[in-house]
């Protein structure tokens, strides 16, 4: 049995705000006391400029790369550790204590490989 990959379109939405949330750069140390966040993230928005059409469209661009890149990486995570851990004559409905411990060290490995 192969574990059917996700497609990138479904999370292109979801990921364009992960990524563009991660770009605000950090709160400056002697106002984070005295705003919210939301304050603060309107302050650091009202100080920088509109970004042009050719900007939108490089962050766009970078965006789906980025969601494509940690797409493909979970799916050559989810079928390498599948076929290493999971025995391919299925024997109960639930992982056992061994199949979920091989789980976790190649999840782990893996991680610390790529």
């Amino acid at each position: 049995m192969r574990m059917r990959p996700i497609k990138t379109s479904s999370f292109s939405s979801g990921g364009a705000l992960l990524f563009a949330a991660s770009q605000f750069p950090p709160p400056h140390r002697e106002i984070s006391g005295l705003f919210s966040f939301r304050e603060q993230r309107a302050a650091i928005m009202a100080a920088k400029p509109e970004p042009t059409q050719l900007e939108k469209e490089q962050m766009f661009g970078m965006m789906e790369k980025e969601m494509e890149y940690r797409v493909d990486l979970f799916n050559r995570l989810t079928q390498t550790c599948f076929d290493k851990c999971i025995e391919k004559r299925y024997k109960e409905a639930e992982l056992n204590m061994g199949e979920n411990s091989c789980i976790d060290r190649c999840v782990s490995k893996y991680w610390q490989a790529s």
